[in-house]
């Protein structure tokens, strides 16, 4: 699996093998289980303030591949990340160092793509 974003800044995880701190990060190959999550953790330090893209990308063992995209927004001068969680109506945030995550900050939007936040 392969993490990256158009903002800058790394990915690292404790899921071994990786060539982490990276951007992009690419995690495995590992077994994925539901009871054995894949962690990872986002530094802005270095990125680029602004709406920009987040990209996971997962490839089977038979050499599929799933892209994912989401639309994050990085502010200079704040302590928060934020993102839009389209499947469930909910908008998340987390502390910039990959902390603190909420995945429900916000609930009840209407497929929610995106986020703008201003001072």
């Amino acid at each position: 699996m392969t993490f990256s974003t158009t903002c800058g800044g790394t990915f690292s995880s404790t899921t071994t093998p990786n060539n982490g701190p990276a951007n992009p990060l690419t995690i495995g190959p590992v077994a994925l289980s539901p009871t054995t999550p894949i962690q990872v953790t986002y530094n802005s330090t270095g990125a680029t303030p602004g709406m920009c893209t987040l990209t996971l990308q997962l490839k089977s063992a038979t050499g599929e591949t799933t892209t994912n995209s989401f639309t994050v927004t990085i502010l200079s001068g704040f302590i928060h990340i934020y993102w839009a969680n389209r499947n469930t109506g909910t908008i998340g945030r987390a502390n910039l160092d990959g902390t603190g995550v909420n995945q429900s900050f916000i609930t009840g939007a209407s497929i929610p793509f995106g986020v703008a936040v201003g001072p």
